[in-house]
């Protein structure tokens, strides 16, 4: 995501290792693997009404091998299981993901001068009884191996 922070806001090595961090230890955090290797990783936050999917990063090596499509699969299937809508935002500039997101139902349901804010049809609309703060990020990580076997 390099060139696109460049073109929008500039690179500051600094900023982005301490935001790094902040972010890490405030997020749930994921390892992706294929065959025993890592090959990406990807971060959620547990709002009050949502579950917003912080960052998807997976390796050049394994794009296009339908790991992305099969992540975001499971997510949606698991925020429908815990009773919360999932979105995530893309940089306007990312068209190729865009692309990508809308071939797999995703439709921009936002967007400001950086980010279109995506969420899918399928999402759950009214969530009146449940809570984030309900799901812990264990919980939901089961479920994510549970959907992956």
């Amino acid at each position: 995501m390099k060139s696109h922070i460049e073109s929008i806001w500039g690179w500051d090595e600094n900023w982005q290792v301490i935001d790094f961090e902040k972010t890490f230890s405030s997020s749930a955090t994921y390892v992706v693997e294929k065959d025993g290797e890592f090959v990406g990783y990807f971060q959620l936050d547990f709002g009050e009404a949502e579950i917003y999917l912080r960052m998807i990063a997976l390796m050049p090596t394994v794009r296009s091998s339908k790991i992305g499509t099969a992540l975001l699969s499971n997510l949606l299937r698991c925020s429908h299981q815990v009773g919360l809508p999932l979105r995530f935002r893309v940089f306007r500039i990312n068209h190729a993901a865009k692309r990508f997101y809308e071939r797999l139902g995703w439709e921009i349901e936002s967007e400001d001068d950086v980010f279109f804010t995506m969420t899918h049809a399928s999402n759950i609309t009214d969530v009146t009884e449940r809570s984030a703060h309900d799901v812990s990020p264990q919980q939901f990580a089961l479920a994510l191996e549970t959907y992956h076997r």
